[in-house]
Order: structure tokens, then C-alpha cells, then sequence
């Protein structure tokens, strides 16, 4: 029981989390908008990835040589920074662009390959996700977690990844949305370019 009261705790924490908008939900549904459902699938899938990566160093201990090496902490942080405000430039650039190409990674071939890896890199560089494991995540786990936890914990971390940027790519890549989307795509595009370079910047200035 307790063990099922812990993972029922980090499921509903996590799901907040991830329906929280940040910079995977916006691109995740940006993909989803522009009829690039696959893509979003693969962005999707790049970041459980990453954060599946991140839960499993958290349990290893991977907070403690954070804790050793600021310097480390501070690196994953600016490259994150840097990932946000280039991709919130592209958005805006590719905004003034008649086919909006340059918004995210090229279509074509490749392309889904491509959204993978923009998803990995994001998530994996996202200061937000060494707060979330090295800090709640461990402190809903026990002092000496059995290995059933860890991996029933780890399982549902990526699972509830997946599962919910797979429900938000579905849900806008309806005909409905996309075509309530292209109206307003230029403006929406230059508003979430803008959001992500400023997150970007608080993120590089805030240790």
C-alpha cells in the first residue's frame, strides 16, 4: 500500500507538472498545429526520454554530484537557456515567412528524427527537471526505496510523459483547432517566440 500511495503521488504531481506549459507542451503543440502529428509524437517521445534519464540519475545519486560540482548544474543551465531562446528566434523568424518553415526543424525527410532530438536536448537541459528530481521527486521516495519502486517509478515517469503529449498532439491536431490555429498562426507564432527567449533569459540570470 504505501508503495502504491508513492507512485500515486508522483503521477499526480508529474501530470501537473506536465500539463504546466513550458517550452516541450509549446512545442509539442506547435507541431501539433501544423499538422505535423508525428512530429509532435517524436518530440513527445525524445523528452520521456530525457526525463526517463534524469529519474533514473536522481535515484543514483546524480543530486549529490550536482550538489559537488556547481559548475555542472550551471552549464546543463545555459544550454538549456540558449536552447529556448534560439528556438524562440526561429519561431518569430519563420513568423514573418509565408510557409513558417523555419519555426521548427525542417519536414521532409529526417524530419521526425530531427524533432526527437530538439525534444532530448530541451528536456535534458531544462533546469527545471535537476530542481524537480534531485529535490520533490526524491523527497516522495523513501530513504531505502526497493528496486520495484524505482523502476514502477521511473516506468511512470516516461509513461506519463508519453501519454500526456501524446493526448495534447492528438487533441491539436484536430481540423478544427488547426483551422482555428491558421488564422491567427503569425501573431500565436511571435507570442510563443517571445515567451520562450523569455524564459530563456530568466533561466540563464536565475541560479
Amino acid at each position: 500500500m504505501a508503495t502504491l500511495t508513492i507512485l500515486l503521488a508522483l503521477a499526480g504531481i508529474w501530470t501537473v507538472i506536465l500539463l504546466t506549459p513550458g517550452p516541450i507542451l509549446l512545442m509539442t503543440v506547435r507541431y501539433a498545429v501544423a499538422g505535423r502529428r508525428m512530429a509532435a509524437f517524436q518530440m513527445a517521445l525524445g523528452s520521456a526520454l530525457a526525463e526517463v534519464i534524469w529519474a533514473t540519475g536522481a535515484l543514483m545519486g546524480l543530486q549529490a554530484m550536482l550538489a559537488a560540482m556547481a559548475w555542472v548544474y550551471d552549464g546543463l543551465r545555459l544550454v538549456g537557456a540558449a536552447l529556448l531562446i534560439v528556438i524562440g528566434i526561429r519561431m518569430i523568424v519563420a513568423s514573418f515567412w509565408q510557409g513558417g518553415a523555419l519555426s521548427l526543424p525542417d519536414a521532409g525527410m529526417g524530419a521526425d528524427r530531427n524533432a526527437c532530438r530538439w525534444g532530448f536536448a530541451t528536456a535534458a537541459a531544462n533546469p527545471n527537471a535537476v530542481v524537480f528530481f534531485s529535490g520533490l521527486f526524491l523527497s516522495l521516495m523513501p530513504v531505502h526505496p526497493s528496486l520495484f519502486l524505482q523502476i514502477a517509478a521511473v516506468a511512470m515517469i516516461g509513461i506519463l510523459s508519453l501519454l500526456c503529449d501524446f493526448v495534447l498532439a492528438c487533441a491539436f491536431s484536430h481540423p478544427i483547432v488547426r483551422a482555428a490555429y491558421g488564422r491567427a498562426r503569425h501573431w500565436l507564432d511571435r507570442i510563443a517566440g517571445c515567451i520562450l527567449i523569455a524564459v530563456g533569459f530568466r533561466v540563464a540570470v536565475t541560479r
